[in-house]
């Protein structure tokens, strides 16, 4: 028994991604010109069909509302106890 293809238009499942720490390699990165692209989790993550991102966390005000607008997340934490609790996450 082996394992089968999804049946032709099936809806595939898309993982839902929460970020904590908004820094750099986080988010940060994706306005550095000489880097090729994505050049981030969140980069990676946008640009994957199978990934969706629903909630970022920092402690940073700043770079929860940088991230929110960048890759449209609206769910933002600055607890990553509170977005863990809160959320249903799969990666």
């Amino acid at each position: 028994m082996g394992i089968s293809a999804p049946k032709r238009g099936a809806k595939k499942k898309k993982y839902a991604v929460a970020i904590a720490g908004l820094g750099r390699i986080a988010s940060l990165l994706e306005d550095d010109p000489l880097r090729g692209k994505p050049a981030t989790h969140a980069g990676a993550y946008h640009a994957h069909p199978s990934t969706k991102i629903v909630a970022g966390c920092d402690i940073d005000p700043d770079r929860l509302t940088k991230f929110g607008a960048r890759w449209g997340v609206s769910r933002l934490y600055d607890d990553y106890r509170k977005m863990l609790d809160k959320e249903r996450i799969d990666i």
